[in-house]
């Protein structure tokens, strides 16, 4: 049966990596070397199962997942890869580290969006087919790294 789980991070330095994080992920040994398992609350069935999915696909959150958040978070800084979720969790706990944390990762979302266009645009210049050949970001960055310069 599936359920919520929520998770402590063991080493805060592979979050500076989010690129590699993925890979930190393919094994459940691998994974419990990033984080422990903090609190775990099973769905009852699987139509609450269903239920809190499709609530969590609209952005909003279930009364389970409320309760659960609420009993286990209290005074945690909590990190959350969606951003509308992680608004709605702001508006229904009002929590100053949760605040603190969306705001901060639409911060780096907004950063590394103009760091992007950036690369693009400088290397535009040397190679401006490229922005076309590649669309995603991470890639386009990395090719530029590997490709350097004219000289080489």
């Amino acid at each position: 049966m599936s359920g919520f789980a929520l998770s402590n991070i063991l080493d805060e330095g592979k979050l500076s990596k989010a690129e590699d994080l993925g890979k930190d992920f393919t094994t459940p040994d691998s994974a419990s070397s990033v984080v422990n398992l903090k609190a775990f609350s099973k769905f009852e069935n699987t139509s609450e199962a269903l239920s809190a999915v499709i609530l969590l696909i609209d952005s909003k959150l279930s009364k389970g997942l409320r309760k659960f958040l609420r009993s286990h978070c209290e005074g945690d800084i909590l990190a959350v890869a969606d951003s509308k979720i992680g608004n709605t969790i702001k508006e229904k706990l009002v929590d100053t580290m949760v605040i603190q944390a969306i705001s901060l990762l639409d911060d780096l979302d907004k950063e590394l969006n103009t760091y992007a266009m950036r690369v693009r645009e400088w290397y535009g210049w040397h190679f401006p087919e490229l922005a076309k050949i590649i669309q995603d970001n991470i890639l386009y960055a990395k090719t530029v790294k590997l490709m350097g310069n004219r000289t080489n």
